[in-house]
């Protein structure tokens, strides 16, 4: 949930239905009149949704200074199904770009451009009842490299009154990314494994950028 620390986010993004496929299924800008604000001539339909410290701050006012990024949502699998999100940086210049250089395809997939930095969860375990998650991504970045590091701190619950929610986990502090991004930007993709069909789904709540 937003509080005053929060620089802006997504809240609400339309259910995505996630076919029978291993492939990153990026989430994407919909048609007119389906999500307010969207499409814009920034953005257009079938581009990646993207948050960003490029345009609300300025990347260089978060120089050496730590920001969340926060995810929830829910999912439904079938099954065994199992659901894995990655979260990606972009460049300024890739932001609406629909390519295969960028951070995502014609096809909805991820393109080269989704530059990941984190995985939210790996193989997170859905069944026939939808599951509730909450992840955070802790980010230092430096305008020194231009590259980012982050420690991920995650819970999942499902919606199952049997089953508890599992306890708060820090994840080791990842490398620092790969590649060199002037520019804040992210995106989210995720994936569900095959056991999946027609009415499988991630629904995102939140994505938003926070300040610590």
């Amino acid at each position: 949930m937003s509080n005053v620390n929060t620089t802006g986010g997504l809240y609400n993004i339309p259910r995505k239905l996630i076919p029978t496929t291993t492939a990153f299924q990026v989430f994407t800008v919909p048609a007119a009149g389906l999500y307010a604000g969207y499409p814009s001539p920034t953005l257009p339909v079938g581009s990646a949704l993207s948050i960003g410290l490029s345009d609300i701050d300025g990347s260089q006012s978060f120089d050496g200074r730590p920001f969340k990024l926060k995810v929830c949502g829910e999912a439904l699998g079938i099954a065994t199904s199992t659901l894995t999100l990655t979260l990606g940086q972009n460049s300024l210049a890739n932001v609406g770009v629909i390519a295969a250089a960028g951070p995502v395809t014609s096809t909805g997939v991820k393109g080269t451009g989704f530059n990941t930095i984190a995985t939210l969860f790996s193989t997170l375990t859905l069944g026939a009842l939808s599951v509730k998650f909450y992840a955070e991504v802790l980010c230092l970045w430096s305008s020194v490299s231009d590259r980012l590091a982050t420690a991920i701190f995650a819970v999942s619950a499902l919606s199952n009154a049997s089953v508890l929610p599992s306890p708060p986990v820090w994840a080791a502090s990842s490398a620092v990314a790969a590649t060199a991004l002037a520019e804040l930007n992210f995106t989210l993709a995720a994936s569900i494994d095959t056991a999946a069909d027609a009415t499988t789904y991630v629904q995102i709540n939140e994505f938003s950028i926070e300040r610590v």
